[in-house]
């Protein structure tokens, strides 16, 4: 089963409450791939949010893609900078997919969620995040299942 899938990292991005930790947790429900939360990792960290704090997450999770032998799939808001850091370390093992849902889709979904982010830091964070040109685009309307097989099909070789 696990031959079957490229040794690739796909970096789910979008904005806070589309559903990227439900999609990771279905792909690892599914499919032998790695998923590094770095979201989860930044909350072990500090509750507080710094640039610091991500950037040690990131390299954090980045230093146990290392270690691993597979697929991995990375899942966190990623803005810019931190998407070239990923792929100035990996290289051409790395693609994007982003996970799009409208703003006021996003504050509800988040007001309904355990980790509750602000209105403002919502519309401030998703006005910083756009699909790049050349990247998937999943809804994130669609159901969470549906979403983690088109992910899980992204690793098919």
């Amino acid at each position: 089963m696990a031959g079957e899938y490229v040794g690739k990292i796909i970096l789910l991005r979008g904005p806070a409450g589309a559903g990227k930790s439900t999609i990771g947790a279905l792909v690892t429900q599914s499919a032998p791939i790695h998923v590094e939360d770095v979201d989860l990792e930044k909350h072990k960290i500090s509750p507080e949010s710094s640039h610091s704090r991500t950037s040690k997450a990131h390299e954090i999770c980045m230093q146990r893609v290392e270690e691993t032998a597979g697929p991995v799939l990375v899942e966190e808001i990623f803005r810019d900078a931190q998407v070239e850091l990923w792929k100035d370390r990996f290289g051409d093992l790395v693609e994007t997919v982003f996970l799009n849902l409208d703003v006021e889709e996003a504050i509800k979904r988040n007001n309904a969620r355990d980790k509750v982010k602000d209105e403002h830091t919502i519309r401030d964070l998703h006005a910083m995040l756009s699909p790049y040109e050349c990247e998937l685009v999943l809804d994130a309307t669609v159901s969470p299942e549906v979403n983690a097989e088109k992910l899980i099909n992204l690793f098919r070789a």
